[in-house]
């Protein structure tokens, strides 16, 4: 953006990633409700909803709860011209939230993407369960739950690969068949997940509805167990092939040793990046335009749905 005197250009189009839990601090909210704010009618907003919590939840564990959520989706739901929910569970939740505090916004479930380099040659599963992805506070490395899960891991003579993007030094890790840290390639982070026979998900929440790291590897073919949040249940119901759900970790090294080494092929209808791209493409082209009232872009393929077209006041 250029700046003319003290006010900075605004674009004819802007995207917004809304993730709660980062704009949990006063001050990243403040700065997404100046902008919801202060956008023009003239001014197209589109949001990608990469998670969102129903209206009165109260199964919260470790997860970062953000004070101002009411008020962002709010402001969405009335200034933005096309919200597009990752996961049918995000889309759902959405809905209740439009029904009670109304808005303009067009809804779309179009699903989280799958690897960006798909691995086409990776076949059976590798020989090792990888956990990992972004440390944080429902998923903390440093935390003894996975601590302990990892030592009964490799007792029960399974090799556990710990890759964390976030921590400084693989070396604080706890002790595992492999440790590794820091940003990966698109297709180093594919080889990775490709070539793992299981991608392990202990988190400690309940409302995550939203997860990279399951399309990941449902995309890759791969196995996923994991501890029953939102996002973990849908993608059971709709690839019971793949995931496994089970709360109790202790249970989690005989899981892992009964699985095969890879698994028949599943139909995951988890998009690729090129699929998902051109469907953000439509969107930003939609709003621009100024589409009228009943005419709505048709998102077909992999991971999407009907667009969903509402006013103040219904869903």
């Amino acid at each position: 953006r250029s700046r003319k005197s003290k006010r900075a250009a605004r674009t004819a189009a802007s995207v917004v990633h809304y993730v709660p839990s980062g704009f949990a601090s006063a001050q990243a909210s403040g700065a997404l409700t100046q902008f919801l704010l202060s956008s023009k009618d003239d001014e197209k907003i589109l949001v990608i909803l990469h998670g969102l919590h129903d209206h009165g939840e109260g199964r919260f564990q470790s997860d970062t709860i953000c004070p101002d959520q009411e008020r962002h989706i709010g402001l969405m739901l009335h200034r933005a011209e096309s919200i597009i929910a990752l996961s049918e569970t995000a889309l759902k939740a959405c809905l209740t939230w439009q029904a009670r505090v109304g808005g303009k916004a067009r809804l779309v479930r179009l699903d989280h993407p799958g690897l960006y380099v798909p691995n086409r040659s990776a076949g059976t599963g590798g020989a090792y369960a990888l956990i990992g992805g972004i440390s944080r506070s429902k998923k903390d490395h440093k935390a003894g739950k996975i601590g302990d899960l990892i030592d009964l891991c490799q007792n029960s003579g399974i090799r556990i690969w710990q890759h964390w993007t976030n921590v400084e030094r693989p070396q604080s890790l706890r002790k595992s068949w492999r440790q590794t840290s820091g940003l990966l390639t698109d297709s180093k982070w594919s080889s990775l997940v490709s070539h793992a026979q299981v991608v392990l998900c202990p988190y400690e929440t309940r409302i995550q509805s939203v997860s990279g790291l399951i399309a990941e590897a449902l995309s890759a073919n791969r196995f996923v167990l994991a501890t029953s949040f939102e996002l973990a249940l849908e993608m059971q119901r709709r690839v019971p092939a793949l995931m496994c759900i089970e709360d109790d970790l202790k249970c989690w090294p005989n899981l892992i040793l009964q699985l095969p080494s890879s698994p028949s092929h599943a139909s995951t209808s988890v998009p690729t990046w090129d699929s998902f791209a051109r469907h953000i493409a439509l969107e930003l082209l939609t709003a621009v335009r100024s589409y009228k009232d009943g005419e709505t872009p048709q998102c077909s393929g992999p991971g999407s749905s009907t667009s969903v077209r509402s006013r103040a006041g219904g869903a």
